[in-house]
């Protein structure tokens, strides 16, 4: 992996249920932790229904393993990227294939340092 491709700052949001000061739960998301990642764009697809044109952009994230990024979940988190988030083009749920090269990298990760020791 060249270091100097992860070049977009981004942040890992968490669900989370609180309670408020007079004991109502509520559910928000929350800044867990940020980190550098590589962000390519896979896909751009536009439709138009009933006069509104909506714009679809898949991305993907490349990160560095580190000890917060092991636990993220496909629920449970979602990123943020450049200060968007919301119902905007920029609105991104981790899926199951950023999970699963997140979880593939852990484990090469593993390997290498057991041979090494």
């Amino acid at each position: 992996m060249e270091i100097g491709k992860l070049n977009q700052r981004i942040t890992i949001l968490e669900h989370r249920t609180v309670t408020d000061e007079i004991g109502n739960h509520i559910t928000k998301w929350e800044e867990n932790f940020s980190l550098w990642a590589s962000v390519t764009s896979k896909s751009v697809t536009e439709t138009t229904d009933a006069g509104v044109t909506k714009e679809v952009q898949k991305l993907e994230f490349l990160i560095r393993q580190s000890p917060a990024s092991l636990n993220l979940g496909s629920t449970a988190f979602r990123i943020l990227f450049r200060n968007n988030i919301g119902m905007g083009k920029y609105q991104f749920v981790l899926p199951f294939e950023v999970i699963s090269v997140l979880l593939l990298a852990c484990m090469i990760g593993a390997i290498m340092i057991a041979r090494k020791r």
